[in-house]
Parts: C-alpha cells; sequence; structure tokens
C-alpha cells in the first residue's frame, strides 16, 4: 500500500511540473523574442531555463518509473515527448514558435539529468 501511495506522489509530482512547463509554454512571447537564438540575455536565460527544466521533469520522470524494470528509458522517453510536444504547444501561442533548437536544448537536459542518475546509482 505504501508503494502505490509513494508512486501516486510522484505521479502528482510528474504532471504537476507538466502543467508548470505548459503555463510557461502558453505565455505569450514578444516579437523581439521570435528574432533571437542566443541574440541578448532573456534569449541565453529562456534556454537555459528548457535546459533546467526538463533536467527536473526526467528526475520527476524516473522516481515515477522507478519500480519498472526499465526507469531510466521510460523517464528520458517520457520528457522527450513532452519536450516535443511542448515545441508543437507553442507554435499555437502567440509571437511563440516550435524549434527544433528548444527539443536539442531540452534533450541535453533530459540526458544531464539521465547521466546524474546513472552516476548516482553506481557510487
Amino acid at each position: 500500500m505504501v508503494f502505490l501511495r509513494k508512486q501516486w506522489v510522484w505521479l502528482m509530482l510528474t504532471l504537476l511540473w507538466m502543467g508548470v512547463i505548459f503555463w510557461f509554454s502558453d505565455q505569450p512571447g514578444s516579437v523581439k523574442e521570435t528574432e533571437y537564438i542566443f541574440g541578448d540575455w532573456n534569449s541565453a536565460v529562456r534556454k537555459v531555463a528548457h535546459f533546467g527544466e526538463f533536467a527536473l521533469l526526467t528526475w520527476l520522470s524516473w522516481n515515477l518509473w522507478r519500480p519498472t524494470a526499465r526507469p531510466y528509458t521510460l523517464a528520458g522517453l517520457t520528457a522527450f515527448l513532452y519536450a516535443c510536444s511542448d515545441e508543437y504547444h507553442q507554435l499555437f501561442v502567440v509571437n511563440r514558435g516550435g524549434r527544433v533548437l528548444d527539443v536539442l536544448i531540452d534533450g541535453l537536459g533530459i540526458a544531464f539529468a539521465l547521466w546524474l542518475l546513472k552516476r548516482k546509482k553506481a557510487s
């Protein structure tokens, strides 16, 4: 019973974080933001945020999937598919756009989180 309750908590935390990511992605951008990739500090901060928010999503997903046979694969896949859907969602937000570069940055955050989790397990 405790096992199921614990997984329920991880599921709720994962879904809550996905909701936070969705909320941030749903905010209209400015025209200036759509013109630059790394052209100003605001854009650079956004890219670092992409990395961090998907690293955190990976960690939450890993805790959710930990009781399964493939927690690393499932956590990475969960976070990557959500990154793709996040960029698709931004196609429909005013002055925002879906970018492959953002998915790649999200992927780096995912890979970093998985690397840290594997290192922790090895030690």
